[in-house]
């Protein structure tokens, strides 16, 4: 994304020209930079909060002004309380406590079924209860519910 927004790289070619186009197609999906920001160091920091946000202006405008965008950079030091959060921010947040919970849920009541089988009733919940997927915790989910037993079978054969 920053080197495309520094002409380091040519937008139409990169393979992020695909990915805008899809997010461009989709409704109701959110968008949160992945910067690590708090292992960043201050400049490195500011550069990338900028060059997130001119990204998503020139490519991704309908994302500019999602409830989570962070337009201040001193915001990122800032902490919130869940209290002080708008309904929109609350909302966002909810959904991963959700999923956290679902999961450990189906995890601690669901141990005989296989993987497969928790890993769809995790699915079908989040789709037609909670009317949201997403993304990150469906691959929490996916490793959460992988029965590891087989490789442990496995790998003590092989000794």
């Amino acid at each position: 994304m920053s080197r495309i927004i520094e002409n380091k790289v040519a937008y139409h070619t990169s393979y992020l020209a695909l990915l805008v186009k899809s997010l461009n197609e989709l409704k109701y999906i959110f968008l949160s930079p992945g910067l690590a920001l708090m292992e960043a160091n201050e400049e490195y920091k500011i550069k990338m909060h900028k060059n997130f946000n001119l990204f998503l202006v020139k490519y991704l405008s309908r994302f500019y002004d999602a409830h989570n965008l962070v337009n201040d950079v001193a915001e990122l030091k800032n902490f919130q309380n869940f209290i002080n959060l708008n309904s929109q921010e609350k909302f966002h947040y909810n959904i991963s406590y959700l999923s956290l919970l679902k999961i450990n849920f189906i995890n601690k009541q669901f141990k005989e079924p296989p993987s497969f089988t928790r890993f769809k009733k995790y699915i079908t919940y989040m789709a037609f209860e909670a009317n949201n997927i997403s993304a990150l915790e469906t691959e929490i989910a996916k490793f959460t519910f992988f029965d590891y037993s087989a490789f442990k079978n496995h790998s003590s054969q092989l000794r």
